[in-house]
């Protein structure tokens, strides 16, 4: 994902602009920190209930996880996925119903 997708310079100008972006590949060495949660980062993608490789989480300033989005994604979708996160439409729809609004949008 990180080779096709995030490469991509859409994808890469929106996450600079508007999110932090961290790898935590689950077979690194190195500890995560979060939310009264230590340990290693196989341990935390288990405790987070997200144990594959590649999973983006999306966390608000309140330290919640808003968006996961299992599984590596075409630069199509994943554009639609940091739109969603970025604009805060979580807070009102399910991401599926996001997409379908979308599409509407396309065939008018």
């Amino acid at each position: 994902m990180i080779k096709f997708t995030l490469q991509d310079d859409e994808i890469a100008k929106e996450i600079d602009t508007k999110f932090v972006y961290v790898d935590l590949f689950t077979g690194d060495k190195g500890n995560v920190i979060f939310k009264g949660f230590k340990g290693d980062r196989r341990a935390f993608a288990k405790h987070i209930g997200y144990d594959f490789y590649p999973t983006s989480l999306f966390i608000n300033e309140k330290k919640e996880i808003v968006n996961v989005t299992p599984g590596a994604r075409e630069q199509d979708f994943f554009i639609n996925v940091l739109n969603y996160v970025s604009t805060k439409q979580y807070l009102s729809m399910e991401f599926e119903t996001y997409l379908d609004n979308l599409d509407l949008e396309r065939d008018d």
